[in-house]
């Protein structure tokens, strides 16, 4: 579910289908944006399309709280199978905003919005500082040359603009897995917010420097234990909290852990993982039949080598048509869940 405004500030409210692709699927302007119509809209579109409510597992929208109504008081009611998967890609935009408005955050990004108005508007402001470093002898070994064949420094630049996204540069690796569209790696989200989890607690109280922040700190001789680890520890705090918000009570992450069966290397890295009834959300598995169990048990009992790098769960499970026919095809249903929204 996509609600936005078009050129006229009509409300707009889109459906879009995932299994494998994502297609836009009806679209309609609402007068009144609420949990009611949102939810009424949903079940037109379902009832349309002829698709029982047995074969839904998600409902996907951002964090708005009409959103979240439509799904606990009229959707999950209806759907007792279906999970809201809050777009997880929003909600680690949120976490990384955090340090945005965070106090001693707020020099900076004061001085790099400055800087950026600057030289932006400017053009003679540009050459200005193109002069003050040429006359503070920055070294003019590099050049390039113009279409007129004129030599050109390239060591004279710019400072580099700041944009606001940049707040989201120290969680970017897990931001952009979550912004990844019609690939098989739903059995993959449960271990990455784990990680970023781990990451910003281990942060709290022992901060991460890069090798070129000590360096520079060290050349100003700044004491990293005594000032700016206070700092940079509430700032992981913030962010943590927030983290926390967003994913402790986020109802379709238990389904999430649950479809790491999916995950050969999950499975095969303990036999802790191998309990069948661990995975009783995913429905199939609540009253397996015979074959499923004598698969499952087969399946857990390989030991395989894989490649460094990731691994491709849609291949993998293509090679296994033949060995486990029952258990590939409930794979493939929940290896290609949608793990976040999408953006029109």
């Amino acid at each position: 579910m996509d609600e936005t405004t078009d050129s006229c500030g009509r409300s707009v409210l889109n459906i879009l289908f995932s299994y494998s692709k994502t297609k836009l699927v009806n679209t309609i302007f609402l007068e009144r944006v609420n949990h009611t119509t949102i939810a009424q809209f949903f079940v037109n579109t379902i009832t349309l399309y002829n698709i029982s409510f047995n074969n839904l597992i998600f409902y996907i929208s951002d964090n708005a709280a009409y959103m979240k109504k439509a799904y606990t008081v009229v959707l999950f009611p209806l759907i007792p199978n279906l999970f809201h998967n809050i777009c997880l890609a929003h909600s680690y935009n949120l976490i990384g905003e955090t340090w945005i408005d965070y106090e001693n955050f707020k020099l900076l990004d004061t001085v790099v919005k400055n800087i950026k108005a600057s030289f932006v508007y400017s053009v003679a402001r540009k050459r200005r500082w193109r002069e003050h470093l040429a006359l503070n002898s920055i070294s003019l070994d590099n050049f390039s040359f113009d279409l007129e064949g004129n030599a050109q420094d390239i060591s004279i630049t710019l400072p580099p603009l700041p944009v606001k996204t940049r707040w989201n540069s120290w969680l970017m690796l897990d931001l952009e897995f979550f912004k990844i569209r019609n690939s098989a790696i739903a059995p993959f989200v449960a271990s990455r917010i784990d990680q970023t989890g781990a990451f910003l607690r281990n942060g709290t109280n022992n901060p991460p420097f890069s090798i070129e922040m000590s360096q520079l700190l060290s050349h100003n001789n700044y004491q990293t234990n005594d000032f700016f680890i206070p700092i940079f520890s509430e700032a992981f705090k913030l962010a943590l909290a927030k983290f926390e918000k967003h994913t402790n009570n986020h109802s379709a992450l238990p389904l999430f852990r649950a479809i790491q069966c999916f995950n050969p290397q999950f499975i095969q890295s303990s036999t802790n993982h191998h309990n069948l009834n661990n995975y009783n959300l995913i429905t199939e598995f609540q009253n397996p039949s015979n074959e499923i169990i004598s698969e499952w048990a087969i399946y857990c009992g390989l030991s395989e080598v894989f490649e460094e790098g990731s691994l491709d769960l849609n291949q993998y499970w293509q090679g296994k048509k033949g060995n486990f026919p029952n258990l590939s095809k409930i794979a493939f249903i929940y290896i290609w869940l949608p793990i976040s929204g999408v953006e029109l």
